[in-house]
């Protein structure tokens, strides 16, 4: 299980305050308006532009995001797995 599976139980609850991942075992799962996804340790959990969330593998997310700030680039550059 990944170290920070509190923030992201923080991170994931929606605008009307509805939890959108749960922790199983080992495995976050991630409820998306895609149905329930597994989240891996070192996926990324994106939120997209209707407030939904999604796990995001390290690979499509450094192909499709790029850091805003230095601190932001050390953090995606930490995190590369």
């Amino acid at each position: 299980m990944c170290d920070n599976v509190s923030e992201v139980l923080r991170f994931t609850v929606s605008a009307e305050g509805v939890p959108q991942a749960t922790v199983q075992g080992s495995q976050v799962f991630v409820d998306t308006s895609e149905g329930r996804m597994t989240a891996s340790p070192g996926d990324w959990i994106i939120r997209g532009v209707q407030g939904e969330f999604y796990p995001c593998k390290p690979t499509v997310f450094r192909a499709t995001y790029e850091p805003v700030d230095s601190e932001a680039l050390r953090t995606f550059e930490e995190n590369d797995v």
